[in-house]
């Protein structure tokens, strides 16, 4: 990193050598409030756009292909079936289980960390634009 950078204080960005007096900061500063201002209207024009298509079915839309993902099961760990695992495995079980612990202790020993469906949670519902192939 020295050879491309040299100058730069430890343990500080490399970018940092590129400001050289308060013309440089006053720059670097409208640089960043305009970059966060189109940021602030992009994420904000998304938002609309994504709560706008919501109930649109996947499909190719002029140049762009619409598709849906998650809304799949959620897993969470199954205590009792860890309970069960240190039990088979003559591990000293906690009093009260303590997820955390268990997790790794099981994990220290290679064994499998149980899982299992959370009952009625499903992943969050995700929206994928891509381009659309050109059928040639």
């Amino acid at each position: 990193m020295d050879a491309c950078w040299p100058g730069v204080a430890p343990g500080k960005p490399a970018q940092t050598i590129l400001i050289h007096d308060d013309e440089d900061r006053a720059k670097a500063l409208a640089d960043y409030v305009r970059a966060h201002e189109r940021y602030r209207e992009s994420k904000r024009v998304k938002e609309t756009v994504r709560a706008m298509l919501d109930d649109s079915p996947e499909g190719t839309y002029g140049d762009n292909h619409l598709g849906w993902g998650g809304g799949n099961d959620k897993e969470e760990t199954d205590v009792a079936a860890m309970v069960e695992e240190f039990e088979n495995a003559d591990l000293v079980v906690p009093m009260v289980p303590d997820e955390k612990a268990m997790i790794q202790i099981l994990r220290r020993a290679g064994m499998v960390v149980p899982r299992r469906k959370a009952a009625g949670q499903k992943t969050a519902r995700t929206i994928k634009i891509t381009r659309a192939r050109k059928i040639t």
